[in-house]
């Protein structure tokens, strides 16, 4: 009698997972039914409007230019862009070398002013600075008036002895340029 009820325990337990098994192929259905309705219903609502989709509705300008913004930041040209806000001005710097002077040019973009600090620590020289710019801005609804302030700094370095002394700036519309003789 007991191996009996032995035998019984595995066709038992067989049967109890293969319902289990059945319970979460319907439960599986039956939450993929509900995520295609789901799906089906997102659809018929397009990005950039409201549930109706009304242009009166208080939302829908708001809700479209916040979709223009993210798609122009997706580009990305939101930061860097011609007639962005938020563009950054880095000056173009570059290093000469002649056989008795290094000459350190940073180059001023038409319409912004920059502001140079250097400093001479030995054998390097670091630069910072602010670029300042200002736009006007004409667009349908009046003009805008855009001002833009960005720091940077760079640092050059100087394989050879350097005459800390002699180093002098001149600056022109066009550039600044930083002369800084040998020894």
């Amino acid at each position: 009698m007991q191996q009996k009820s032995l035998a019984i325990v595995p066709v038992v337990l067989s049967v109890l997972v293969l319902a289990g098994v059945v319970w979460l192929g319907i439960s599986n259905w039956q939450l993929k039914n509900e995520l295609d309705e789901l799906k089906q219903q997102q659809s018929l609502v397009t990005p950039g409007t409201s549930q109706r989709g009304d242009p009166m509705d208080p939302f829908y300008s708001m809700q479209k230019r916040m979709d223009e913004m993210m798609q122009s930041f997706s580009s990305g040209s939101f930061f860097n862009g011609p007639d962005r806000f938020f563009a950054t001005a880095q000056p173009a710097i570059s290093m000469r070398e002649s056989k008795d002077r290094y000459q350190v040019v940073i180059e001023i973009p038409d319409g912004q002013n920059v502001e140079l600090n250097t400093d001479l620590d030995e054998n390097r020289l670091w630069i910072s600075g602010e670029v300042q710019s200002k736009q006007n801005q004409s667009s349908a609804r009046g003009q805008i008036d855009v001002s833009n302030l960005s720091r940077f700094s760079r640092s050059f370095y100087f394989p050879e002895d350097i005459d800390p002394a002699g180093m002098h700036t001149e600056e022109s519309d066009e550039e600044i340029t930083i002369t800084i003789p040998k020894k």
